[in-house]
């Protein structure tokens, strides 16, 4: 029988224990969302400090490491100094990458997403090469970040799929690091075989490098896993939609076989990628279809959509029947604003003045604290010859939005052409103040004053 006095001794033991471990998960998660936050802000020796602090307090914790591989890639792709490395010091700064990926792939053997990093790792390091290259081709050395290189992360564990820069005219050579993120993404796919941004990061690379067939083919497959054009941003911004449109047609056709999506999907998948590409027929005919499998709310939406589709290429006629379906629903009605407004600029089009002037009206009353509602008013009326409503409008603008140059200059413009040179000017003058380097504003002062010169003598 264990003694009083030592049953109390191994309570407080115990006690202590839980202690110490709840204290130490209080530091480590001090540690890691002060990292998590450094990270996100782009603020790579912060982030650096904290999550090697975070790291020490919890070394089993894999998702840590991914984060401290990650700032060492984006100090790759930029050229950064983090806490014991200097900028430039590339290989160094992979090394301890790779070194952070290979624990939490210890760690965690089938996290996808660490293997992935291996390869975001490995693509930031030749970006980083070529920086240097392009550097010592122009003669200089260690300069500011370039703008336009990667500076913001995906903070945390979240997965964004980045951007990326166009495809080039012609193709890149392959690259050293090429064959080690191949794998590693491929090492990501085995483990995480649904993620259809994998095969998007694939598409990239390969259509970088010239491979059209194996890029056509990881488009096919992202967009069998996931028909929708707006999870696929990373496509877009390398450009791949439009020259690769048939690859994910075909994926969006694999998707239907598969019987994971309802066909309303999969027709509203079709209908966005004809939109973004410019089809207007074809996403005009997906849109209608759509609205035959839809209720009320996706009549309202498809009309509304056909509607701009039309209006946008210029054919407002042909435009007016759907947004007026989507007004008579209702103001409560999402998007009626929106058609309200199409309706005027469409009605203007077609030589209806006092219909569009009908509708701004009605588009004012719905969204008072818009400027872009009063000056679409005052243009309106101005087009009518009703200058001195027009200009009350203007002049209502000016005092709700005094900080904003739009009124000011359209109050100006319509002076200049009363030949008012005086109150113009001082129209334009108060643009001026709010916004100086404005091209038009200056170009509007020269003519006001010279004008106003002239009128004096």
């Amino acid at each position: 029988m264990i003694p009083p006095w030592a049953r109390r001794g191994l309570l407080l033991l115990l006690l202590g224990l839980a202690a110490f471990s709840s204290v130490r998960q209080i530091i480590y998660f001090v540690h890691r969302h002060r990292g998590e936050e450094a990270l996100t802000a782009a603020e790579l020796g912060q982030a650096h400090t904290s999550l090697a602090a975070a790291a020490a307090w919890r070394p089993e914790d894999a998702p840590t490491r991914i984060l401290q591989a990650r700032v060492l890639r984006l100090a790759l792709a930029n050229g950064l100094p983090v806490p014991g490395h200097e900028a430039g010091d590339d290989g160094a700064l992979l090394a301890a990458g790779v070194q952070h990926l290979a624990a939490a792939i210890h760690l965690n053997p089938a996290d996808a997403w660490a293997w992935f990093n291996v390869a975001e790792l490995h693509g930031a390091h030749q970006r980083g090469r070529e920086r240097l290259e392009r550097l010592r081709a122009a003669g200089k050395e260690n300069p500011e970040p370039d703008p336009g290189e990667e500076t913001a992360p995906a903070g945390g564990e979240e997965r964004v799929a980045s951007g990326g820069d166009a495809v080039p005219a012609r193709p890149v050579e392959v690259q050293p690091e090429d064959p080690v993120v191949a794998a590693a993404a491929r090492k990501a796919l085995e483990r995480e075989p649904a993620f259809y941004f994998y095969h998007d990061f694939l598409a990239r690379l390969y259509a970088e490098r010239g491979f059209k067939d194996a890029a056509r083919e990881e488009i096919r497959q992202a967009f069998a896993l996931m028909p929708d054009p707006s999870v696929h941003p990373i496509l877009a911004a390398a450009g791949l939609l439009e020259p690769f449109a048939g690859a994910a047609l075909a994926g969006m056709e694999e998707a239907g076989r598969s019987g994971a999506f309802p066909p309303a999907v999969l027709v509203r998948a079709r209908a966005e990628l004809h939109r973004r590409l410019g089809q207007i027929e074809a996403a005009v005919q997906a849109f209608l279809e759509l609205r035959a499998l839809g209720g009320e709310e996706a009549h309202a939406e498809c009309d509304l959509a056909v509607g701009m589709l039309l209006f946008g290429a210029g054919r407002h006629a042909e435009a007016l029947p759907y947004l007026e379906r989507v007004i008579a629903a209702g103001s409560g009605t999402r998007g009626w604003d929106v058609a309200l407004y199409h309706r005027a600029a469409a009605r203007r089009e077609t030589g209806d003045d006092a219909g569009a002037l009908a509708d701004l009206e009605a588009y004012r009353r719905g969204r008072p604290d818009s400027l872009a509602a009063l000056l679409a008013l005052g243009r309106q009326l101005e087009r009518m010859g009703r200058a001195g409503e027009a200009e009350q409008t203007y002049r209502v603008g000016t005092r709700r939005f005094p900080g904003e140059p739009g009124a000011h200059l359209a109050l100006a413009s319509l002076l200049e052409r009363q030949q008012r040179w005086s109150e113009a000017l001082a129209a334009a003058r108060v643009v001026e103040e709010i916004a100086p380097e404005e091209e038009q504003t200056q170009k509007l002062l020269q003519r006001l004053r010279k004008a106003a010169g002239a009128a004096g003598r």
